[in-house]
């Protein structure tokens, strides 16, 4: 799950996909896309099917669920109104 997302560049199927590290080449990419300077921490790489895709973020988690295909975890969580935290 990414936070604070400027930026997204996805395709909309996704196999075998595995978390990169940025390379230099990406770091330029995002800047383009960005049109200003993006700092290297914000900037998130998904490699799937022997291409790397960009999203420029503030941050990034991992969650495990169990949902099935074709349901989703937007409306459960932290900062939705079912999900939201009190206090």
């Amino acid at each position: 799950m990414f936070v604070d997302v400027d930026y997204v560049e996805l395709p909309t199927l996704m196999w075998e996909l595995e978390l990169a590290a940025p390379t230099a080449d990406d770091l330029r990419k995002a800047e383009q896309a960005m049109g200003e300077a993006v700092p290297a921490e914000r900037v998130f790489v998904i490699a799937t099917q022997a291409r790397r895709h960009l999203i420029v973020a503030g941050g990034m988690w991992v969650l495990e669920n169990d949902l099935g295909l074709m349901e989703t975890s937007l409306d459960r969580g932290p900062y939705t109104g079912a999900g939201r935290r009190s206090g």
